[in-house]
């Protein structure tokens, strides 16, 4: 399917990917040529051993500062821009209000395994096979959004209780430039919490 509309200049695709040193950036022509890219780095932090953090202000700042670089090479117009697509680290675990802000600058990352006795929980509930069959989830259960949202429920109550929604990398950005919380069915499913099957977020492991 064609992006051009009649009347309309060029048509680029802006792509961005958030990982764990930095986000890059890139322009595309409609047939896949590279246009201009751009990288912004932003620190990963280690305040204890086995806890990974990122601080979400920091997408935010990379994403402009990309952009901002990627539009004064390319000299393409934003109007020029027919569609922009992301992708972030997997299992992300950011607590938002109602608006999709962050509450927290201190973002656990899919690395981060402090939920250990949470995981473990989980395991003696629903057990390792049913965990894999109904979710997919092929990793430690210490790594998924699963385990670290009991975490947060466990040791920085507030926290949770000022919670709307629990949403991955990507999708703090998308809230923030279209005021929508919503996720895909992959990172969904990345959380440890989504029934592949039924599309039903699963009762048993929620803390």
């Amino acid at each position: 399917m064609s992006l051009k509309k009649e009347g309309q200049g060029r048509v680029v695709i802006a792509a961005y990917d958030f990982g764990t040193t930095g986000c890059k950036a890139s322009f595309y022509k409609q047939d896949g040529e590279l246009v201009a890219t751009a990288h912004h780095p932003y620190p990963t932090n280690f305040p204890q051993v086995g806890w990974v953090e990122q601080d979400p202000a920091d997408w935010k700042t990379a994403f402009l500062r990309t952009t901002t670089e990627l539009l004064d090479r390319s000299k393409i117009q934003p109007s020029e821009i027919a569609c922009i697509a992301f992708s972030g680290h997997m299992m992300g675990c950011v607590p938002v209000d109602k608006n999709g802000t962050p509450l927290s600058n201190r973002a656990m990352l899919w690395a981060d395994n402090r939920s250990r006795l949470q995981a473990d929980r989980i395991l003696e509930v629903i057990g390792w096979e049913r965990f894999y069959s109904d979710t997919g989830g092929g990793l430690d259960v210490v790594l998924y959004p699963a385990a670290k949202i009991g975490w947060i429920k466990e040791n920085e109550p507030d926290l949770y209780r000022q919670t709307a929604k629990f949403i991955g990398t990507k999708d703090v950005i998308c809230a923030w430039l279209t005021g929508n919380i919503a996720t895909d069915f992959s990172d969904a499913s990345n959380t440890g919490l989504l029934h592949l099957k039924n599309h039903t977020w699963q009762q048993l492991i929620l803390p």
